[in-house]
């Protein structure tokens, strides 16, 4: 699913669709590359071993790398040792983020029908500094909690049913509305 909406949209200037997945939405959009399933290594004073995140999608902008942990059946893997996704996904990319100089977002991508409170609990200052207290690194943790979100399958397929949207994108998605079908079921 994740391949097949945004492929789709990479075709399609990101300043007519990032906003749907992050506000405030970096001024460069359309400077967006896609990467599907790209490695990343955890910051250098991570004080356990862990290998490298692959993450689901890493949106590139000059100015912002925006990384959406995309779920369509599963869950967050949450093990008893180890750190779950999201947080994973939070520590690694800003720490990235911040070496190349640019903003970090993050975003879960879900069913409306997935519930969790993973990003709400990351969206708490107090909680994001604690978790990301091994790094050395500057962080803004106030900025970055205002950079983490929770948005909806239902969302992206509402934008691509939009008729306003479809024009200012030159196209009707109908092929892949219909391959989506009940995939969210």
């Amino acid at each position: 699913m994740t391949w097949n909406i945004f492929r789709t949209l990479q075709d399609i200037p990101a300043s007519l669709w990032l906003h749907t997945i992050v506000q405030p939405m970096p001024d460069d959009a359309d400077t967006a590359i896609l990467h599907f399933w790209k490695h990343y290594a955890p910051p250098p004073t991570y004080p356990q071993a862990e290998g490298k995140s692959e993450v689901d999608l890493a949106i590139e902008t000059d100015s912002a790398l925006i990384y959406i942990e995309a779920k369509l059946h599963s869950k967050i893997s949450q093990p008893k040792t180890k750190r779950n996704q999201v947080i994973r996904n939070i520590d690694v990319g800003s720490y990235h983020a911040g070496q190349m100089g640019k903003d970090f977002y993050f975003c879960l991508l879900t069913p409306i029908s997935h519930q969790t409170n993973l990003v709400t609990r990351y969206q708490d200052t107090f909680i994001l500094e604690d978790e990301l207290a091994h790094r050395t690194d500057d962080i803004d943790v106030d900025g970055l909690s205002e950079r983490i979100f929770h948005i909806h399958w239902e969302t992206i397929i509402d934008l691509l049913r939009d008729s306003t949207f479809q024009g200012k994108a030159g196209q009707t998605f109908d092929a892949l509305l219909s391959w989506v079908g009940d995939k969210l079921a």
